[in-house]
C-alpha cells in the first residue's frame, strides 16, 4: 500500500509539469526563463540595465533597497500574476511593479523540450 501511495505521488508530481492547463507551473524547469534586451549576455545582466533605462525614481531620499517582486513567464513570454514578494514602501513597491509591466516578452522555460509556465523573483535595486 505504501509503495503504490509512493509511486501515485512519484507519477503526479512528475506530470505536474507536463500537463497542458494554463494554471499549471513548472517549479523546477530543465531550463529557466530568460530575459533578453539589447546587447546584454545573462539575464541579470539584461535585467538591471532594463531597469536602468526605465525606472522612475518615486523619491528623491538616498535610499539604497532591493523590492523583489515575483511573477509567472507565461508559456508566451508575457509576465502575468505579479506581486510584490518583499518590498520597502508603496511608493518603492509601485514603481518596481511598473518596471516589470513594461519589459518586453521573456525567453519562457522549458522542460524536457516543452515550454512551460514558471515562477520567477525579480530583485529591482533602487540606488541613490
Amino acid at each position: 500500500m505504501a509503495r503504490t501511495l509512493i509511486i501515485l505521488i512519484g507519477v503526479l508530481l512528475a506530470q505536474s509539469c507536463f500537463c497542458q492547463e494554463d494554471t499549471t507551473l513548472c517549479l523546477e524547469p530543465d531550463t529557466n526563463a530568460e530575459f533578453k534586451y539589447e546587447n546584454c549576455g545573462e539575464t541579470f545582466e539584461c535585467v538591471e540595465q532594463f531597469v536602468e533605462q526605465n525606472a522612475i525614481w518615486p523619491s528623491q531620499d538616498d535610499v539604497i533597497i532591493t523590492v523583489y517582486c515575483e511573477c509567472i513567464v507565461e508559456r508566451d513570454g508575457s509576465l502575468s500574476h505579479l506581486k510584490v514578494a518583499r518590498g520597502y514602501d508603496k511608493n518603492f513597491n509601485d514603481a518596481s511593479l511598473d518596471i516589470i509591466r513594461k519589459m518586453p516578452n521573456w525567453i519562457p522555460a522549458k522542460n524536457e523540450g516543452i515550454v512551460v509556465r514558471t515562477k520567477i523573483r525579480i530583485p529591482i535595486k533602487w540606488q541613490m
